[in-house]
């Protein structure tokens, strides 16, 4: 499975990237500032703390960039030119459809019911996070409490506390990356909404 094993953030919104396959160089995402989702690349040090979690390349956990795309970006190959072991792993051109939260309903004991625009919907239970480096703000009387979907589908409590709907989703519905993958690729969750 063709997967990033190495990330480094470089001046001026560059990613060095390096695969599982060997291939490895830049990509400039400087064009992304443009729009909302990746504003906050323009705070000190977001976009330095950029990192690989499953198939995807994240900061913080609000932002995130699919490895495929960046993929196709490094090597200068088309979708069709991959091998088809990768094809199947990656999402095809013009399949820009997101994963999302579209409602939040904070629960006793640090969990939370959500429901996204696939139509899944269940409970995480965040209890594990309390207390420790942002998420001590939830000991907080009612700050847990607060939480809210943001314009671009995350689940945010202030602007230090954002987590993507991707990790919360597959903690929702207790599938794997390469699955989820495969359900944004078909954009077909029918066989998880049934068992959410």
């Amino acid at each position: 499975m063709l997967k990033p094993v190495s990330v480094k953030a470089l001046p001026n919104y560059r990613l060095w990237i390096e695969y599982s396959d060997g291939v490895s160089g830049e990509v400039d995402l400087s064009e992304k500032l443009r729009h909302e989702y990746y504003k906050d690349w323009e705070k000190t040090g977001v976009f330095e703390n950029a990192r690989v979690h499953g198939g995807a390349i994240l900061w913080g956990d609000g932002i995130g960039e699919n490895a495929y795309d960046l993929y196709l970006r490094i090597t200068g190959k088309s979708y069709d030119e991959l091998p088809s072991e990768i094809q199947d792993e990656a999402t095809p051109p013009g399949n820009d459809w997101q994963l999302a939260a579209v409602d939040v309903i904070p629960l006793p004991d640090y969990r939370l019911w959500l429901a996204f625009n696939d139509g899944v919907s269940g409970e995480v239970n965040l209890a594990h996070l309390v207390g420790k480096g942002v998420f001590k703000a939830w000991n907080k009387p009612d700050f847990f409490e607060d939480v809210r979907v943001t314009s671009y589908g995350t689940i945010s409590w202030n602007d230090d506390i954002e987590m993507c709907a991707d990790s919360l989703y597959l903690d929702v519905t207790g599938i794997t990356w390469e699955q989820l993958n495969t359900i944004i690729k078909s954009h077909n969750a029918a066989p998880l909404v049934q068992n959410a």
